[in-house]
């Protein structure tokens, strides 16, 4: 026994069988053969070419059998994979064997819809090689065929597992099992049915690790040869089909994965039946065309046909002997249908593992696609503090590469100030949100907030930590909350429009009784008698209008914010005062205080800005019709029942409160609109007046009070304050403060003061007060005085706005001359327009104008001693 290239045999017999009968049947109309230009590479079992340089292999035996059946001659044209579709983008040859279909080679290449093999791509390994899985190869070189099929989806399959390898890319498969089989890679990638080793046919052993399948077969240049793919397609369809066909046969060689062994004495039995075989398939093709061109040859198919006659007769015979010989080795191929059979069941079983491959792959996958998906912010995994892996999240965020970041430790990414906070939390397991600073390569510094849990990875215990870049959020929030600031005080600002016409109403009233009882004085129109009643009531008048400055500085923030203790009832009849005059006469105003509800603390200026609010927003509610505004100020009791509430759903506090309830018969809100008016932004007016709601309700809670809101479309709106009542509270009367003067009143006062009226009655009240005065109109002649004369002045009382030099650089001016000469400033607006100057000079006091002369003399007599 011995092995032959069989097929290589007996395929030229065929076709010299072939060429001879068609010469003999068909001598004068024969068409010329096409001649098809094949471009082969080294393939192993599937395409290659003999030393004699013939073509063999899977694929070439079909495309034999199916230029047969066309009439083909087929030219096979060798070289590497790369020349071959190099040729066929040239137009050089007119079709490719024994490749795989992909999407890309789709957009220049037309594939038949029919394929040969469904192949199976495969990584090679040397022998005795401790290579066992696709990760073990991070690192390593492999070997591979360039441009191939296999090498692009061993490709995509690294990427996905993010395993870094070395690609060494050869021209031929042969050379890739050469690299493997000396050692020279760690690894090749092929197909599962390319090629053998070496000479002898070892093939090298090959790891778990399987591909995708990939379809094989042929291809022409895109949009040529479209007849050609027809043809492969309708003749690989019928050899499917036929189990039969040489398609099958070649299949089970193949399978067999070696050459059939055939003894020699048998071997011209075998021609001669093939042969025989291969005239009956060329006689009945010959014979149709015969029949088509007959109506115009029928003389000549005459002839032809008692040739054919002839030869089949002389023929009949032989096919008898052919048909009893195989009819003999139908036995034979029964058996070798088992074989096929049985290797249809071992590629089962490999399908089936190879599932339980892809399975745990998938798995393996999920694990790393979860780390590396978290693309948002930066995600590492560290063993304590020591990064071991990261994803490139974490790299752009902190300005290192993903290289460097693995292996460093993890607390080098934070602020020396922040690191111990960071390493107690590592310590305890603290698996809760929290924010520190972070610290790029370059050193800059940005907020981050972190979020670590403990969990078991690879089969050890790590921790994995969150870290997101929070360093926009900051600055928007901080510039939500200073364009918070300037709303909340453009709509107080715009509110003193309102108040203004409320203050200027009072004033006027005020500078009426004063301008009255002068003129009355000066024209010796009040009989003397009456002088100290007339007098006290201008003094009552000018308190009035010292109050409404102090009211009107309060609102605009011009005066300190203190709790005190007050008479909510005085407050609110004071408010309702002031803005009588303001509002539209349309709105009428109903009171119902009771003057029983005991005093609260608060701050005075905030709760007036509550009231003012409340009854313009009542006052707009009613727009141009008729309507009232009823404000109720009452005390009520809350029990520990908790079933009263607030608002916003939250339970009153048990106690006594003073209850202040704004009611008004306006157009009133939805709820949707109740919901809306406590967010910082929201009007329903085209112009802003007041606070809003959000700073109403921001003062509410700071006073430990409580909302109630109810309204209705068309019914109305009710607002209920309530202010907690101290335990320890009694009813106060508000009394007109006055001063008794104690003592005997001396010393030299230096008096600067620029308005001149004020300057001369200021001399004048002093001299009056027992005191010796010296007038300056600035504060740059104060300084020309006190440099003459310092030794005689006891006191400087120093108005704080005036020209060429103010009252600040002029006190600072003094206390280079002087650091504990006794300095009074004097002004309209609260002290802490000045607290920041003065605050810690023990030598220093603040009188606010208009100052009350008792008053003004305490301080003097206070400040010299």
């Amino acid at each position: 026994m011995c092995q032959f290239s069989f097929s290589t045999f007996l395929r030229n017999i065929f076709l010299s069988l072939l060429l001879t009968l068609s010469l003999l049947l068909n001598p004068c109309h024969a068409e010329p053969a096409r001649t098809i230009r094949v471009g082969v590479y080294e393939a192993g079992l599937l395409a290659n070419f003999d030393k004699d340089g013939s073509a063999h292999g899977f694929f070439v035996d079909m495309l034999n059998s199916i230029a047969v059946k066309e009439q083909w001659n087929v030219q096979y044209v060798p070289g590497s994979w790369q020349e071959g579709l190099d040729r066929l983008k040239n137009d050089n040859i007119d079709l490719v064997l024994c490749i795989g279909y992909t999407a890309e080679r789709e957009k220049y290449m037309d594939f038949p819809k029919e394929y040969l093999l469904l192949n199976w791509g495969v990584l090679y390994r040397p022998k005795g090689s401790q290579i066992t899985s696709l990760l073990e190869l991070e690192g390593k070189s492999v070997s591979a065929l360039k441009g191939d099929v296999y090498l692009t989806g061993f490709l995509e399959l690294v990427k996905q597992f993010n395993v870094h390898v070395e690609i060494q890319e050869v021209d031929k498969y042969s050379k890739v099992f050469k690299a493997v089989e000396s050692g020279a890679v760690a690894a090749g990638v092929a197909g599962n049915l390319y090629g053998i080793l070496n000479e002898d046919g070892r093939r090298a052993e090959q790891t778990p690790v399987i591909f995708s399948p990939v379809k094989v077969g042929y291809a022409v240049k895109d949009g040529k040869n479209g007849d050609l793919i027809a043809a492969l397609d309708r003749n690989i369809a019928e050899m499917k089909a036929d189990k039969a066909s040489v398609y099958h046969r070649e299949l089970e060689k193949l399978m067999s994965k070696k050459g059939l062994k055939i003894p020699r004495e048998a071997y011209w039995i075998f021609s001669g039946v093939a042969a025989a075989l291969l005239l009956s398939v060329v006689f009945i093709v010959l014979l149709r065309r015969q029949v088509k061109s007959k109506t115009a040859h029928l003389l000549v198919e005459i002839d032809q046909r008692k040739k054919t006659e002839e030869a089949l007769l002389s023929l009949k015979d032989e096919l008898q002997e052919q048909n009893e010989e195989l009819q003999v080795n139908e036995e034979e191929m029964r058996v070798q249908n088992d074989h096929l059979l049985a290797t249809e069941e071992m590629l089962r079983a490999q399908i089936s593992d190879y599932e339980i491959g892809k399975k745990l792959l998938k798995e393996s996958y999920e694990r790393f696609r979860a780390l590396h998906e978290a693309s948002f912010g930066g995600v590492f995994v560290h063993e304590n503090g020591v990064i071991l892996e990261c994803n490139q999240g974490l790299s752009e965020m902190t300005g290192y590469s993903v290289e460097e970041l693995i292996g460093m430790q993890s607390i080098q990414l934070i602020p020396e100030e922040y690191q111990e906070e960071v390493a107690i939390k590592i310590r305890e397991g603290f698996s809760e949100l929290y924010e520190v600073e972070g610290i790029r390569k370059d050193g800059t510094r940005y907020h981050v907030r972190i979020r670590g849990k403990s969990i078991f990875y690879m089969g050890r215990s790590v921790r994995v930590t969150d870290m997101r870049d929070i360093t926009d959020r900051k600055l928007a929030e901080e510039e939500h909350k200073q364009l918070e600031h300037k709303f909340h005080q453009a709509q107080k600002l715009e509110s003193l429009g309102v108040l203004a016409g409320g203050i200027a109403h009072d004033f006027n009233n005020v500078l009426t009784v004063i301008m009255g009882h002068c003129y009355m004085a000066r024209e010796n129109m009040i009989p003397e008698h009456q002088f100290k009643a007339a007098f006290r009531k201008i003094e009552t008048a000018g308190s009035r209008a010292k109050d409404l400055c102090r009211q009107m500085l309060t609102y605009a923030g011009k005066s300190p914010m203190e709790q005190t203790q007050f008479n909510l009832w005085l407050l609110v009849d004071e408010v309702v005062k002031m803005l009588q005059a303001a509002i539209k006469k349309n709105v009428s105003i109903e009171l119902d205080l009771k003057r029983d509800v005991p005093e609260i603390n608060g701050d005075t200026g905030q709760i007036q800005q509550i009231v003012m609010n409340f009854i313009i927003n009542s006052a707009e509610a009613i727009s141009d019709g008729n309507g009232t505004i009823r404000v109720v100020l009452t005390k009520v009791v809350f029990e520990e029942d908790g079933t009263e509430k607030d608002t916003f759903g939250t339970v009153i506090k048990a106690g006594a409160y003073a209850c202040l309830e704004v009611t008004d018969t306006g157009c009133g809100m939805d709820e949707a609109t109740q919901k809306l008016i406590f967010e910082p932004f929201f009007t329903t007016k085209s112009t802003g007046r007041g606070l809003g709601m959000s700073a109403i309700h921001g003062i509410i809670k700071s006073h430990g009070g409580a909302l109630q809101l109810t309204s209705k479309p068309g019914a109305g709106t009710t607002f209920k304050v309530f202010f907690p009542i101290p335990t320890a509270s009694g009813h106060t009367n508000a009394a007109l403060k006055t001063t008794v003067l104690t003592e005997d009143a001396s010393g030299t006062i230096l008096f600067v003061e620029d308005e001149e009226l004020l300057r001369v009655m200021g001399k004048e009240l002093l001299g009056a007060l027992g005191f010796t005065t010296m007038a300056a109109s600035n504060g740059s002649e104060a300084l020309e005085i006190y440099r003459e004369r310092g030794s005689e002045i006891d006191v400087i009382l120093l108005d704080l706005i005036m020209p060429v030099m103010g009252g600040i650089e002029t006190y600072h001016e003094l206390r280079r001359i002087n650091p504990i000469v006794p300095i009074v400033i004097c002004s309209g607006y609260g002290v802490e327009s000045i607290e920041g100057v003065i605050a810690n000079d023990s030598h220093a006091g603040f009188m606010h104008k208009p100052y009350n002369p008792g008053e003004l003399r305490d301080m003097l007599v206070r400040m010299m001693k």
